[in-house]
């Protein structure tokens, strides 16, 4: 998510067992969101693939 007037952009690196709908990262994401950061919370299956290009 994007707020609008975003300062900055944090991208959530999470490993194995966790993902972007646990409770814990969209909690954070939402605390991020709220001090206009916007956030980038991508499934594991696409940071797979960056990561192998």
């Amino acid at each position: 998510m994007l707020p609008e007037g975003a300062r900055g952009l944090v991208a959530f690196a999470h490993g194995s067992g966790s993902s972007r709908n646990s409770p814990r990262n969209r909690y954070v994401a939402t605390v991020l969101n709220r001090a206009r950061l916007g956030t980038l919370l991508p499934d594991n299956q696409i940071a797979r693939r960056c990561a192998t290009g």
